[in-house]
């Protein structure tokens, strides 16, 4: 087989040899000169390129113009996708030359391609799923074979270079979270759609006296054909290798079959794949203790070894970090570039959650995405661009994560995997919303939810839904944001992933706490009840920052700070649930006026918040300050504090909250022009929050239209979900009082507007 040198760079591939490049998947027109510029600006990277040498090596001793050169520069743009006006790739060094920058990752091709054939029509691998058993002998104690021994053998059939296996993940990605009891006739056709494979392999186990025969089928993608066939004998474990090296030789036939177990002992693999069920059982624990059992038994297993560090996080184990790396200082026992990547990753997860030392996790990702990118572009190497991406959106380095992301999307196009490009769909959405642009999310988001409804996944659609809802509660638009939580919370009964149903309650919570109801937040925990018993820590992280909404808007400051410490102290809760409850849990603190506490709380939080976490916490201090400054009458240092939060550029929903107390200060020194300046750019906060038209009432009191202040004033008590807060009644009966003409001062407000709405905090 004739290789060829692969280079890879952003959406773009250069095939040296073939002298082809190639542009999201479509071979471009490159003309011989174009090509050979675009080379030498690859080659020498390292430096700017003058153009004399361009010259020189590209045309020697050729009499040509200056404004050739420019052209083929034009045209080495257009093929690899680069901008004039705005270059990411092949930069002027103006009075100098040219120099191509970026990240550029080399490889060996697998085979030299046909110039008139998409990357998309020649996958490097054929692409399979083995679906779960179906346990069908009656006996229990055999239910390990459904997942665990399936496990077993796609591992085994990832020996094969052949074929590429979709991981154990994947395929619970695709059954919309959880593992089916059965096999339905449409599975097999649904996980082929969705994954965008090629094969799929369902199996059944049955007992004929004291024989156990697995029937098993090989489906086809778009062909209702399919292989059939039986595999027999008396021991699961021995009957799983088997199965392994059947469908190698039915899905190749003609040829030998290259698969088996890593572990020759039927009793090892039995206790593998007992783990793997009681870890799809959430039971980890006991899924760690049994791979530990495997691992010990067979060291240089490195299937096994991976699972058991993953089982250990999960478990909150804070040594793995040192084992994992004690691993990949043994280059000699794992030298695969997929087993030292995912040990990266493993180190990298260990450390963000054991240890929070950012600079050595982003190591660890680094040497993950070296030997990811350049090999063929499997669901391990997208997984690999994924991890990268959220770290660089933990960090707040918007373009990598967004680069990253955008990366791994292209892979899973190649790969025709529709379901994970929805799912990026959402974590783009997410980047945006984190850089502030609650819009782009708002609109991402609804992107997602077309795209994941339009395939049938109801889970990830109703998440989509949720997190719509959230970026439309931001924006003001406090009704829909509502009525989409409904919509969202009537599915949550019939999620088969509980951890996915866990967080659209904890979105549900905090938008409808947004307008003051405890009550309503108190039902959505009530609907969510059937998963208190649950112990996976996402589930209990979501109920967590559920409660302390509850916790918070019921104002039960002690219950928040007590809730939150508790779950932000669990070894086994991920960042991500950590950092709501810390902002959550600094919004209760009394901290207004006390400098000390400030800093006290920010030292607590530090290295655990990512920088929108970040922007959230000091506007919320802020706005603490503001208050507090407000309620002495100290007008200026107010105004001060409420500038320096806007500097911040919080999210929407506090930008909007520190708008109208602007403007309520303002409103309440008379000052017109400046409260309509900070009014003018609030959207629909200025008619759906009991804050915002708390303030339009204000102003137009101001204004002198009466009617109108006490209309806007009783619009705001009615937005209210319980009792409105005693500062809206009393101006309520000010307004009313005035519109009979007996004058009655305003009162003061004891607080700004914008916290106004909160109960009192006891």
């Amino acid at each position: 087989m004739q290789t060829d040198k692969r280079l890879r760079f952003g959406n773009c591939e250069i095939f040296v040899q073939q002298r082809e490049v190639w542009l999201d998947g479509q071979l471009q027109q490159t003309p011989p000169k174009v090509f050979d510029l675009l080379l030498h600006l690859l080659r020498e990277r390292h430096r700017v390129v003058q153009k004399r040498e361009l010259f020189e090596a590209l045309w020697r001793r050729q009499d040509v113009s200056d404004g050739v050169l420019a052209r083929a520069i034009m045209q080495a743009r257009k093929a690899i996708g680069d901008s004039a006006m705005q270059p990411s790739h092949i930069k002027t060094v103006h009075g100098h030359g040219y120099r191509f920058v970026g990240e550029v990752f080399e490889s060996e091709a697998r085979e030299v391609r046909v110039a008139a054939t998409s990357l998309s029509q020649q996958p490097a691998r054929l692409r399979l799923a083995v679906l779960p058993c179906e346990n069908r002998t009656g006996d229990p104690s055999l239910d390990w074979v459904r997942v665990g021994l399936m496990t077993l053998v796609g591992h085994a059939l990832e020996r094969d270079a052949r074929l590429e296996v979709a991981p154990l993940s994947s395929l619970v990605e695709a059954l919309g979270g959880v593992i089916p009891e059965g096999q339905g006739k449409d599975l097999p056709h649904l996980v082929l759609q969705r994954l965008g494979l090629s094969r799929a392999v369902t199996s059944w186990l049955r007992r004929q006296g004291h024989t156990l025969w697995l029937d098993y089928e090989i489906w086809t993608a778009g062909s209702e054909s399919k292989v059939f066939g039986t595999v027999r004998g008396a021991e699961p474990a021995l009957i799983g290798e088997r199965f392994a090296r059947t469908i190698d030789v039915d899905v190749f036939p003609g040829s030998p079959a290259a698969v088996k177990f890593e572990s020759s002992d039927p009793f090892v693999n039995q206790a593998f794949a007992r783990a793997i069920e009681q870890y799809t059982r959430s039971n980890f624990p006991l899924a760690v203790r049994m791979m530990a059992a495997v691992c010990a038994l067979e060291p240089n297993s490195s299937v096994a070894q991976r699972w058991c560090l993953r089982l250990r996080i999960l478990r909150g184990d804070r040594e793995v970090r040192q084992d994992t790396e004690a691993m990949l200082a043994k280059t000699e026992l794992w030298p695969e570039p997929r087993v030292r990547a995912e040990l990266h990753l493993i180190a990298a997860e260990a450390i963000s959650r054991a240890h929070g030392a950012l600079q050595a996790s982003r190591d660890h990702l680094d040497k993950a995405l070296e030997f990811a990118e350049g090999q063929d572009c499997g669901d391990w190497v997208n997984a690999v661009r994924i991890s990268a991406a959220q770290d660089a959106q933990f960090r707040g380095e918007v373009e990598r994560a967004r680069k990253l992301y955008q990366n791994a999307a292209a892979g899973f196009r190649e790969a025709g995997n529709p379901l994970y490009q929805g799912l990026i769909e959402c974590q783009l959405a997410a980047l945006a919303w984190d850089g502030g642009d609650v819009a782009g999310a708002r609109e991402g988001y609804e992107r997602a939810l077309a795209q994941l409804r339009s395939m049938g996944f109801e889970t990830r659609a109703t998440q989509a839904l949720a997190r719509l809802a959230l970026a439309n509660t931001s924006l003001g638009q406090f009704r829909l944001a509502e009525a989409q939580c409904r919509e969202a919370m009537t599915c949550i009964g019939r999620l088969p992933n509980r951890q996915a149903a866990a967080s659209i309650v904890a979105s549900a919570a905090f938008v409808l706490s947004m307008r003051g109801s405890s009550s309503e937040v108190e039902n959505v925990l009530k609907l969510a009840s059937g998963l208190e018993h649950d112990d996976h820590p996402a589930v209990r992280a979501s109920l967590g920052i559920a409660r302390a909404w509850f916790d918070f808007v019921r104002g039960d400051r002690a219950a928040v700070r007590r809730r939150a410490r508790m779950f932000c102290e669990d070894r086994c809760i991920d960042h991500g649930a950590a950092r709501a409850l810390l902002v959550l849990w600094l919004r209760a603190e009394d901290l207004a006026g006390d400098p000390r506490g400030i800093r006290k709380a920010r030292a607590r939080v530090r290295g655990h918040l990512d920088p929108a976490s970040q922007r959230r916490m000091l506007a919320a201090l802020l706005m603490s300050l503001a208050t507090e400054k407000h309620a002495r009458g100290q007008y200026e240092a107010a105004l001060d504090l409420l500038s320096e939060l806007l500097a911040t550029k919080p999210p929407s929903g506090l930008d909007a909250l520190a708008r109208l107390d602007a403007a309520w200060i303002h409103l309440e020194r008379g000052e017109l022009d400046a409260a309509q300046s900070f009014l003018a750019d609030t959207g629909e906060w200025r008619s759906e929050h009991p804050a915002g038209l708390a303030t339009e009432a204000r102003l137009s009191f101001a204004l002198g239209q009466l009617e109108r202040a006490a209309s806007l004033q009783q619009r705001a008590m009615k937005t209210f979900r319980g009792a409105p807060p005693p500062w809206h009644e009393a101006l309520m009966a000010a307004y009313l009082s005035c519109t009979r003409g007996t004058m009655r001062e305003l009162p003061r407000m004891p607080r700004l507007i914008g916290e106004s709405w909160f109960p009192d905090m006891g």
